[in-house]
């Protein structure tokens, strides 16, 4: 949080990113009774402990991370309405360097998103939800954050009634903690 109250919005600095996923993390399963009542998600997570330190802006970084959480939580609890109690909700949060890059992977086993739509998902006013439930920007602006204002990819592999994936490939800094 300290880190937050010295940088300006849209300014990349060196961030450890492990950090910011536990962050986001402890918001999600703080507020997850509220917007999701009575559903228990399992969550994994698989962080690189020698990951070192990634330039980001990390208010934006994290409104990103929280909105394609946030979506697999409203997956995850879709399906277990269809499914019923034998359902496990899960979400995996998982975080590799390779070299110059970093690949953070956010997988759920939700109802996932059908092939068909998987090209349209970062459109502006594009959603999967249901009329009044998504606004269609969250992908939008997760999407922007990471290519434009990071540099990085942002790709999605989905099948429907079983999982989604969002893979995030961010460029590095050369500085370890």
């Amino acid at each position: 949080m300290q880190l937050h109250s010295h940088v300006r919005a849209n300014e990349r600095v060196l961030t450890d990113l492990n950090a910011l996923v536990e962050e986001q993390l402890s918001l999600i399963s703080q507020s997850l009774r509220s917007t999701h009542p009575g559903l228990e998600v399992l969550f994994h997570k698989d962080l690189d402990p020698d990951l070192g330190w990634v330039k980001l802006a990390p208010q934006d970084f994290g409104r990103a991370l929280l909105n394609l959480i946030n979506n697999s939580l409203y997956a995850v609890a879709e399906k277990r309405k269809q499914v019923g109690p034998g359902f496990t909700p899960e979400v995996t949060v998982s975080i590799r360097s390779e070299g110059s890059r970093v690949r953070l992977l956010i997988r759920d086993n939700g109802t996932g998103i059908p092939r068909k739509l998987h090209d349209k998902v970062f459109s502006p006013f594009f959603t999967t939800k249901p009329a009044g439930v998504g606004t269609g920007l969250g992908l939008a602006i997760c999407h922007d954050i990471v290519v434009r204002q990071h540099r990085g990819e942002i790709r999605l592999d989905s099948v429907e009634g079983q999982y989604t994936e969002f893979l995030l490939v961010l460029p590095r800094a050369d500085v370890k903690r």
